[in-house]
């Protein structure tokens, strides 16, 4: 039995008042076992944040485009390969996409578990609190870039749609802004997804969180198999929701297992596990052409893509699950900020190309990959100043306690 508590909350900050405050479930058992601690946290989950930051970040640092190549007397069949392996990297993103579904699902479960209820008014503050501070500080320093290069065609018309969170919307019929923030379009996917999640949890009940999972999943790839008869997949089967949702989806269902039970493979095994995660993704992009610039090439090639990447983001979990003891504590801090890096690591690579390397003549890959450290220090100022009291005050509505500050 669900019962709703329709007692009015008081608004916190810009969120729209909720009646939907508290779910209460009185014997609806999970499907499946789930622990009763307070706290769930696997620093080893941070470390493969960081990882998927690197493989945006590669993928960004990187030419995307054959043509680029070519242009420095590299072979056409090479340079093919070459953008393949850096829009393979691209994959960090749906990498974030699945860990986030994963470990929000994992969370509200373990909420219900523990207080047999699931208060949706407190998990809506706790994403405002953890995302909107960094999020429209990064919109401010993207409108203060449009004013500054005022030469782009419709310099400000992204802000809008980025900063209502329907810019995946937005970038299906608009091409990409020529700005430092435009990876953010990403944030309304997770956003979207987060409204969403705990009210079909809600109204499903915990025992068939299984079955969204699997609904997700089904409903994504059918969208991948219609869009990829005509649509442009590097843009517009990109940003479209449906097609993510199958990393959504995915972290969804696997929240639903017992991965505390699963036995820890040999450390061949794991390392085998994440080689393979990256050929998957690299076979995903170079032979199912899964986001290069271009119409798909055929509705199974572009579905048949995003499976392989799902099977790989899988194996990149199973790679490190249960390995905190090992993981390098500055791979596990980087994770921490993750967040962070992935915001401004564009905005670094413009401050390193129009104000601190003007005028070298470093090539722009080198210069790129030189704004690294920019990018950590910007993350790491980030969370400590900005992003850090929001946290803490984000502890008053947490009933499951994740990661320490």
């Amino acid at each position: 039995m669900i019962e709703l508590n329709t007692q009015k909350p008081q608004t916190v900050g810009t969120e729209t008042q909720n009646s939907l405050q508290q779910v209460d479930f009185d014997s609806q058992p999970i499907s499946t076992p789930l622990p009763s601690a307070k706290r769930f946290y696997h620093p080893e989950l941070d470390a493969l944040r960081a990882i998927a930051f690197f493989m945006v970040f590669l993928c960004h640092a990187t030419p995307g485009e054959a043509k680029v190549y070519i242009a420095h007397g590299i072979p056409a069949q090479a340079a093919r390969y070459l953008t393949a392996l850096s829009l393979s990297f691209g994959f960090g993103l749906s990498l974030f996409f699945f860990l986030s579904a994963f470990l929000i699902t994992k969370l509200l479960l373990l909420e219900i578990r523990n207080e047999g209820r699931l208060d949706i008014r407190a998990f809506y503050i706790r994403r405002i609190l953890r995302i909107w501070p960094l999020f429209y500080t990064a919109m401010v320093i993207g409108g203060l870039f449009a004013w500054k290069h005022p030469h782009q065609i419709d310099a400000y018309g992204f802000i809008l749609p980025y900063s209502a969170f329907v810019s995946n919307w937005f970038l299906m019929h608009n091409p990409w802004p020529d700005n430092p923030v435009a990876p953010l379009w990403s944030i309304s996917l997770e956003e979207q997804f987060y409204l969403v999640l705990p009210l079909a949890i809600a109204l499903a009940k915990p025992k068939m969180t299984r079955s969204i999972g699997c609904i997700l999943i089904t409903v994504s790839l059918l969208s991948l198999y219609v869009q990829g008869q005509h649509l442009e997949a590097g843009r517009v089967i990109w940003c479209n929701g449906l097609s993510q949702t199958i990393f959504f989806g995915l972290g969804v269902l696997l929240a639903t297992l017992p991965l505390e039970q699963m036995p820890p493979p040999k450390k061949s095994l794991r390392i085998a596990s994440f080689i393979l995660a990256f050929v998957l993704f690299f076979i995903s992009a170079a032979e199912c052409y899964t986001n290069f610039p271009g119409n798909a090439h055929s509705g199974i090639l572009i579905m048949l893509g995003f499976i392989l990447a799902a099977v790989s983001c899988l194996l990149m979990l199973y790679s490190v699950w249960d390995t905190a003891s090992v993981m390098p504590k500055s791979l596990i801090f980087l994770g921490k900020i993750s967040f962070g890096l992935y915001v401004f690591h564009e905005i670094a690579m413009e401050t390193m190309a129009w104000h601190i390397l003007p005028f070298s003549h470093i090539p722009p890959l080198i210069r790129n990959f030189l704004s690294l450290p920019l990018d950590i220090a910007f993350a790491a100022a980030s969370y400590a100043w900005l992003e850090k009291p929001f946290l803490r005050l984000r502890t008053r509505f947490t009933h499951v306690a994740n990661r320490p500050l």
